[in-house]
């Protein structure tokens, strides 16, 4: 928490005190439909996207760019391929009404084949059935974030934590209800992790999980360049024919500890459901796989995208003699859903 304080304050004095400015609504130009959640996005021209927000259940929204210029607005629709408007310059502190009105455009994936289920060192711009199940993940993961950064929706958020000891008794559960803003699992920058790996040693008796901080992976993470090129993805199903899942490991072992895990979607939306992940490169005396987490995503009525239930299971370390870690005392559980959402 202090990490994202920090993140959040350098965001706000950073940030222009006017901003430029396009709003507008988009349409299906199939039936003149409102297309909700939907995410639309500022692309400059070098191809970078600058700012994004995704639209309302009337298929509103309102999408800001820091600095003056010549921008690409793009809409992008889980299951459906991207589409560009006509490129508008805003002017310093201007405002630009904007109608967009997409045709369908429907994701045609690739034929998963046996050569097709595995790949490591992914670019952005892959084709390939793994590449293109993964665009419509980010798509999803993107949408979340804008939900819940933009604070369109109010619901109420219950969390809880307990540790159960290896002797099996449980202690310190607590269950707490907030009203819901942020994201659940914060994660390093993609940077530091790629530098320090997902597990930072902590002092031990400052840490509820024995002296480490376990890091959860989230789209920053997942998609960051040296992410895709250093794991492995293959494609599976999952729990059925409804489900596809797409899964990553590292591609080569170090000394840091990583993740892998899966990305699990619905068939034939490719709407994203949940994310698994299991930390690898721990140490001998935690038990290979059981620490890790998950995220379950629903997309409601409204349109919108949210993170609706999560849980990270970190390890308590017992300490010898010398404070270090070296056997497996019990489990730190850090949980949470979301309620009253419609």
């Amino acid at each position: 928490m202090p990490l994202l304080a920090a993140c959040l304050a350098a965001a706000c004095l950073a940030g222009p005190l006017a901003a430029q400015t396009v709003v507008g609504r988009v349409v299906s130009a199939v039936d003149s439909s409102a297309v909700a959640g939907a995410l639309v996005t500022l692309v400059d021209a070098d191809g970078r996207t600058l700012a994004r927000a995704s639209t309302g259940p009337d298929g509103d929204y309102q999408v800001r760019a820091n600095l003056p210029g010549t921008y690409v607005v793009r809409v992008l629709r889980i299951g459906q391929r991207p589409w560009d408007a006509p490129a508008v310059e805003l002017a310093r502190n201007a405002t630009r009404s904007l109608a967009l009105v997409v045709p369908d455009l429907p994701v045609e994936l690739p034929a998963i084949t046996v050569a097709a289920r595995s790949q490591c060192t992914l670019s952005p711009s892959d084709t390939s059935v793994v590449g293109a199940l993964l665009t419509e993940a980010e798509k999803a993961l993107a949408l979340a974030h804008a939900t819940v950064d933009e604070g369109r929706m109010r619901y109420l958020v219950e969390t809880w934590t307990f540790r159960h000891w290896q002797s099996g008794l449980t202690s310190d559960s607590t269950t707490s209800t907030t009203l819901g803003h942020g994201w659940p699992v914060q994660s390093a920058a993609p940077e530091s992790l790629r530098i320090y790996g997902f597990v930072r040693e902590d002092d031990p008796a400052s840490s509820p999980t024995g002296g480490a901080t376990y890091y959860g992976p989230d789209a920053n993470v997942l998609f960051a360049p040296w992410f895709l090129e250093s794991h492995c993805f293959s494609v599976s199903e999952a729990a059925g024919d409804s489900l596809v899942a797409i899964e990553f490991r590292p591609a080569r072992r170090t000394s840091l500890v990583d993740v892998a895990g899966r990305l699990v979607l619905a068939q034939p939306s490719l709407q994203l459901r949940r994310i698994e992940w299991h930390y690898t490169g721990l140490p001998r005396w935690i038990p290979t796989d059981d620490a890790g987490g998950w995220l379950g995503f629903q997309r409601l009525a409204s349109g919108a995208w949210l993170p609706v239930d999560w849980q990270l299971r970190a390890p308590i370390a017992g300490l010898d003699e010398q404070g270090h870690p070296w056997r497996l005392a019990g489990w730190a559980y850090f949980g949470g859903r979301a309620v009253g959402v419609r």
